[in-house]
This record gives C-alpha cells, structure tokens and sequence, in this order.
C-alpha cells in the first residue's frame, strides 16, 4: 500500500483540464447561439428543429425564445432555416453545468410583440 501512495506522490498530476484542445476540430459543429436583436419571431427555426428544442413564447406585450440544449442535437438546421440570420452555430463545445435548469437558455426579444389590434400575427416594433 505504501509503494501505491509513494508511486501516486512522486508521479503528480497526469490528467488535462480539458479533453479536447482550444480549438474544436475541423468541421466541428458547437452550440447554436441566438442573436435575439435580428429575430423577428416567424418561428422557421422552432418548426424546423427536429428535436423540438426552440420554442417562441408571446404575450401581449413581449415575446421570448427558449433554447434547450439539452434536447439540441447540434444539427445546424435551425441556422439554416433562419432567414434573418440569428442563429449561428458556432465552435463551443463547453456544456458543463451543474444543474439541468441551467441548459435552458431564455432570451428576451426585443424586436417582436404579439399585435393585440390584428388578433395574431407578430409585428416588428
């Protein structure tokens, strides 16, 4: 038992922090990131997630994305399908957390209000 603790003390550390380098590699496709100030709300990314983790919520005076990357399976089709361009995917692979509430994200948008007047719809402010 003796010999373990003196081979573990002289050895040190022989673990890295992280598992993969700065970088991601090649063609590495990281989380999905939300402009909300160019969202205008037409919801083509929350229809086109296959996983279901985009949702838009609207009340009468604000609106709000959510993204769930817990249920995010990273495929990139929420930024392709988005025509104004707010969501981009990008290289970050650092998901740790240390709670499941905390995969959530909730994003205020500024640019979209539920029009009271038409009886539906979303309008930019």
């Amino acid at each position: 038992m003796f010999d373990t603790l003196r081979k573990i003390w002289r050895t040190g550390v022989v673990t890295r922090k992280t598992m993969l380098a700065d970088d991601a590699p090649l063609r590495f496709r990281g989380k999905p990131v939300i402009h909300p100030q160019a969202c205008t709300g037409c919801e083509a990314c929350a229809d086109a997630c296959p996983a279901g983790a985009l949702a838009i919520q609207r009340n009468l005076d604000a609106a709000e994305m959510t993204l769930s990357y817990a249920r995010c399976i990273f495929c990139g089709i929420c930024a392709e399908a988005c025509g104004d361009g707010a969501i981009q995917m990008t290289g970050d692979y650092h998901l740790a957390v240390k709670s499941r509430a905390d995969l959530t994200a909730r994003l205020p948008l500024p640019h979209v209000r539920e029009w009271v007047a038409g009886g539906g719809g979303s309008v930019l402010k």
